[in-house]
C-alpha cells in the first residue's frame, strides 16, 4: 500500500532514525515529505520507499 500514511514512529522503525532526526528533517524540509492531518504528522510509505531505493543507489561517502 504505496498510498499508507505512517507515523513517525513507524517511519522512525522502517528507515532506523531517531525522531528527533525526523523532526529536524521535517524542520529542515528535507528527504521526506511530511503531511500534519488532524493534528498528526504523517508521511506517505513510498516516500519512504523513495528514500530507502534513493540511498541504496548513492555512493556510501555521498549520504
Amino acid at each position: 500500500m504505496e498510498n499508507e500514511l505512517l507515523t513517525l514512529g513507524e517511519v522512525s522503525g522502517i528507515l532506523r532514525v531517531k525522531l528527533s532526526t525526523l523532526r529536524a528533517w521535517r524542520l529542515q524540509k528535507k528527504h521526506l515529505t511530511f503531511r500534519k492531518i488532524g493534528g498528526k504528522v504523517l508521511v506517505h510509505r513510498a516516500d519512504c520507499n523513495r528514500l530507502i531505493e534513493r540511498s541504496k543507489a548513492a555512493p556510501a561517502g555521498a549520504r
